[in-house]
């Protein structure tokens, strides 16, 4: 059982996998990583231009893809990574743009 699993939740997940060998926290741990890894390419999408490019050629489409993916690692690493564990949520480039734009409302309202 995950160590955050509880008995009395008002619902009731059921996660399959083809792979009979795969042991319920192995499937478990797939599911949350395959979220994680939809979360970055959404916020990557979303903020970092990922699918706004006119290269053809490998090496430049290449480039612009680490960049945006290196772009959402970067924001996440220095604004969510420096909060303590147990305070972090889920990670979203819409919360962070959210949080430093409300920062620089509240600055420019109340400074003279």
């Amino acid at each position: 059982m995950p160590a955050d699993f509880d008995p009395f939740s008002n619902f009731l997940s059921c996660f399959l996998s083809a792979d009979t060998e795969l042991n319920a926290a192995s499937i478990l741990r797939y599911y949350r990583l395959r979220f994680q890894i939809e979360f970055l390419i959404r916020d990557a999408k979303q903020h970092a231009g990922l699918d706004q490019f006119q290269a053809r050629s490998g090496n430049k489409l290449s480039f612009h893809f680490n960049m945006a993916f290196t772009t959402v690692s970067i924001v996440k690493a220095t604004f969510w990574l420096r909060l303590p564990i147990n305070k972090r949520g889920a990670f979203s480039m819409r919360n962070i743009k959210l949080a430093y734009y409300n920062k620089f409302l509240a600055d420019r309202i109340f400074t003279t």
